[in-house]
């Protein structure tokens, strides 16, 4: 049980990363006057968060144990104004974030198609 926990902890960090590493190019283009401290930014946007999840996911495990489902979405009971704030926040974000991830395909398309001279 404990390696299953390991390993699904471990995918979400892995997804999280992965998650930031899409953002990179955007923040990249954006940061034209401090572009040499977009490292530093990356690396303690990454420790930060990986001590925030690792930190909520000790407490939840000492305070809940096995007892709560991978999908804590599905842990909250349906139809209520619970449940539907948390499915429109996911929604939202999910909304928002996706150019985000269409940005770093975008600019590489960009260098393709419009390259100088034509």
């Amino acid at each position: 049980m404990y390696k299953l926990l390991i390993s699904v902890h471990f995918q979400c960090i892995v997804m999280y990363i992965v998650g930031v590493l899409i953002q990179i190019l955007p923040i990249h283009c954006s940061m034209v006057g401090c572009r040499q401290l977009l490292h530093s930014y990356i690396h303690a946007n990454v420790y930060l968060i990986f001590f925030v999840l690792c930190t909520f996911g000790a407490f939840g495990y000492v305070r809940y144990g096995n007892d709560v489902p991978q999908l804590l979405v599905l842990a909250i009971t349906q139809h209520t104004p619970l449940s539907l704030l948390v499915d429109a926040t996911l929604l939202i974000s999910v909304v928002f974030t996706f150019p985000l991830q269409c940005f770093p395909v975008i600019e590489i398309l960009e260098g393709y198609i419009l390259t100088p001279g034509t």
